[in-house]
C-alpha cells in the first residue's frame, strides 16, 4: 500500500510551526482533532509518547503516538499504534518558503497493528 504525501503552505514562520507541534495538547487537539489523556513532559522529543483517542462514527479508539525523531523546526516523525486498525507513521517536514512556512506531510502503513500501551521502555 501507498503512503499519502500533502503540501501546506502555512502563512507562518517554520518556527511558528514548531511551536503548534511542541505543543502535544494544542497539536492533538487543534490539528489531529483528537483528544490526548496523557502526554510525555519531553514531547515532540524523540521517544516522547502521547496516548490519545480518535473517533470513528460514533465509536472512540485508544491511540498511541511515539516520537521517533525530532530535529526542530524541521522535521518530526512518529509512529502511530491503533489497535486493530493497524500502525501509521506520519512524517512532516517544515520548510521556509519566504515569509511562510512550507510543510510535508507524508503517511504510510507500517505493518499490522501492535498494541496500544508502550512498552515499559517507552513509559515516563
Amino acid at each position: 500500500m501507498a503512503g499519502l504525501i500533502q503540501h501546506y503552505k502555512i502563512d507562518s514562520s517554520p518556527e511558528g510551526v514548531w511551536s503548534l507541534l511542541k505543543d502535544g495538547e494544542r497539536y492533538l487537539t487543534g490539528v489531529t482533532g483528537s483528544a490526548p489523556t496523557q502526554i510525555s513532559d519531553e514531547w515532540p522529543e524523540a521517544g516522547s509518547t502521547a496516548q490519545h483517542s480518535v473517533g470513528i462514527g460514533p465509536a472512540r479508539k485508544s491511540v498511541l503516538t511515539i516520537v521517533r525523531h525530532s530535529h526542530a523546526p524541521r522535521t518530526l516523525r512518529m509512529e502511530i499504534r491503533a489497535g486493530w486498525l493497524g500502525t501509521l507513521g506520519l512524517d512532516l517536514e517544515v520548510r521556509p518558503w519566504g515569509g511562510a512556512a512550507f510543510v510535508t506531510v507524508q503517511e504510510y502503513p507500517l505493518g499490522p497493528h501492535r498494541a496500544c500501551t508502550p512498552s515499559p521502555s517507552q513509559r515516563r
